[in-house]
């Protein structure tokens, strides 16, 4: 691909017929539920269209057509096609699809890349791509080597933020937050804010977590309340299980047994979805509902089945609790695990011997604290808190 600026890229991008839909897709792009309707909705009257049209090397048709492949809009899901038109969309000169193509290599691949994935970013930020400079930028913070990475870093993610990514914002303040100092926060709050004004759920629980605590301003019991519970309503289940808990234990709001229960059965609901389209993260808590009967009936046999395909997903912080629950003898009798003696207390002297729980999976030698499997979302003795 030649070189290119966002000013000639722009004028080409100008030509294509499909232009005006962009700009239609531009609006709603930053939030997962109006973009996945716009496609739904306008994907049935155009999909034709453009999978004729990607033939005629059109950018912007082989960009929505890359996409409606991805996550099967009105076609079957065919990822290797989806990377193909992806490609040649950014070989056209557009620039998100140059940042679908290095999340990719981010995230989707099954040999993922992240040298690849910052490569891409870097093409799409330079032509001034909101994702590219946010995900350049997320990916900078974190590697961050001095003080230039770190302003290198930030400076894309506040020229991403500028450009209306809810995404750069609440980046901007988990960032703002660690600096763990009173402008920090405050800081960290405003930008909260702003990307809770694009219905950002997490933003709106790390805010609730500063009212908690009266980080950046004085603790308001309500305030926090009411940003979780905004939370919760814009989807996100780890809010709901924290609603719960505010509800049980009458935090900044009154008592309410009965709406605490429903509260947490919705968060069950979702971690379910998310279980079943495979997110780690969502398979991981799911066990951990099983294994307490939080929101389901207590099942340790179908917690410790989620751990095993959620490890099989690639999650260590799952290997490492099956692994510690080995050691600990929680599994011993029933799955006839062999386990080394313990050698003066140090865990990475433990070896498994024989382990049809684990199933072959590489578990790390030195364990790091273990994911906390009996959460306390319910615990009388505290006010909720992540």
């Amino acid at each position: 691909m030649h070189a290119q600026t966002a000013s000639n890229v722009s004028e080409r991008l100008k030509e294509d017929p499909f232009r005006d839909q962009l700009k239609q897709f531009e609006k709603c792009r930053f939030d997962a539920k109006k973009s996945e309707a716009f496609f739904k909705e306008i994907g049935p009257k155009e999909i034709q269209v453009w999978e004729k049209a990607v033939e005629n090397g059109y950018p912007i048709a082989q960009y929505f057509y890359a996409q409606c492949l991805h996550n099967g809009y009105g076609v079957a899901k065919d990822q290797d096609a989806a990377m193909n038109w992806f490609r040649k969309s950014a070989e056209g000169g557009l620039p998100i699809a140059m940042s679908c193509i290095g999340a990719h290599f981010e995230f989707d691949s099954k040999e993922k890349n992240l040298i690849q994935a910052i490569k891409w970013y870097q093409k799409a930020a330079a032509l001034d791509d909101s994702d590219g400079m946010y995900l350049l930028g997320r990916n900078s913070l974190s590697d961050k080597r001095n003080k230039d990475d770190l302003d290198l870093a930030l400076s894309w993610l506040k020229k991403s933020a500028d450009f209306g990514n809810p995404a750069a914002m609440y980046q901007l303040g988990v960032y703002s937050e660690s600096l763990n100092n009173i402008e920090g926060f405050k800081v960290a709050a405003e930008w909260y804010r702003k990307a809770s004004e694009q219905n950002v759920a997490v933003a709106m629980n790390r805010l609730s977590q500063l009212y908690m605590v009266g980080r950046g301003f004085v603790a308001d019991e309500k305030k926090a309340f009411q940003w979780m519970l905004k939370a919760a309503e814009a989807g996100d289940p780890d809010s709901m299980l924290e609603v719960a808990k505010f509800l049980k234990l009458g935090y900044g709001v009154e008592k309410n047994l009965r709406e605490s229960q429903k509260w947490i059965l919705s968060a069950t609901k979702k971690f379910e979805e998310g279980a079943k389209r495979k997110e780690i993260y969502s398979v991981r808590k799911l066990a951990s509902m099983y294994w307490q009967g939080l929101g389901v009936t207590k099942n340790k046999s179908e917690a410790v089945n989620l751990l095993r395909a959620a490890a099989k997903l690639g999650d260590q912080r799952s290997k490492d609790l099956l692994l510690e629950m080995v050691l600990n003898e929680e599994l011993v009798s029933r799955d006839g695990i062999l386990i080394s003696s313990k050698t003066s207390g140090d865990l990475s002297q433990i070896r498994v011997i024989d382990s049809p729980l684990l199933n072959g999976l590489e578990i790390r030698q030195k364990l790091p604290p273990a994911f906390e499997l009996r959460c306390d979302y319910l615990a009388e003795e505290s006010p909720p808190s992540k």
